[in-house]
């Protein structure tokens, strides 16, 4: 697989994530873990929304950049992400705070993870 694959898939996934958090997240939230948010709840879910659009924009234009610095930096801050959203998750839906559902973000977030790991390894050289 080439970054550019893998820049594109993390856009793809990052925009259905972060427009599910910020338009409906109640909805996605509630199928995901089990548990209906709160107000508060709806209220960092959009806002973690945000931040996933976020990931998804930037993704999306580091797609056909050239390696530099810069794609160094986004590869190896998503390969530190993606492990740590892999363990957050298995480690909730094992002690049952997040229902069984849960465990399609924990493989999403782990091939995610090995992607960047396996596929952007020259960036952890800069």
């Amino acid at each position: 697989m080439k970054l550019k694959s893998l820049f594109t898939i993390t856009a793809l996934v990052s925009l259905l994530f972060g427009v599910g958090l910020l338009a409906a997240p109640a909805i996605l939230v509630g199928t995901l873990t089990g548990q209906q948010p709160d107000a508060l709840g709806v209220h960092i879910s959009r806002e973690a929304g945000a931040l996933v659009l976020a990931v998804s924009v930037i993704s999306w234009m580091a797609r056909n950049a050239e390696r530099s610095n810069s794609t160094n930096a986004i590869v190896v801050g998503l390969s530190i992400a993606f492990p740590l959203l892999a363990i957050l998750s298995a480690v909730s839906t094992w002690n049952g705070t997040l229902a069984p559902t849960y465990w399609v973000n924990f493989i999403l977030f782990s091939i995610l993870a090995l992607g960047f790991w396996v596929v952007g390894r020259p960036s952890f050289r800069s």
